[in-house]
């Protein structure tokens, strides 16, 4: 939990564009996440953009079509908060802990 706290202080301390950016970004790796889980592989062509050490295969089996709908939605309603000037501290925070439990949901 303390690691969660210290990720939405560091990413509420930048801009608040680059907070949404952030964000559409975040969309956009959840998606090629669910295109890997399910094959798609021909579809993939995400490249990380600062952690090197980041594999879209390792990360895919955690996002499925249990959870993807209810990450996405997550995502873009923390965009649209940000986007209208909500504390960001809070609604990153809110944001990693629901989507922990989301990413911790088994595929069904």
């Amino acid at each position: 939990m303390q690691e969660l706290i210290i990720w939405s202080q560091t990413i509420a301390a930048s801009g608040r564009e680059t907070q949404k950016q952030f964000l559409l970004y975040c969309i956009e790796l959840f998606r090629q996440a669910v295109l890997s889980h399910y094959g798609a592989d021909a579809l993939v062509n995400f490249e990380p953009v600062v952690e090197k050490n980041f594999a879209i295969d390792k990360f895919a089996p955690f996002v499925h079509g249990g959870n993807i709908v209810a990450i996405r939605e997550l995502l873009e309603e923390a965009h649209y908060h940000i986007e209208r000037n909500g504390n960001s501290k809070l609604i990153l925070m809110d944001l990693s802990i629901k989507l922990t439990r989301l990413l911790h949901k088994r595929a069904a």
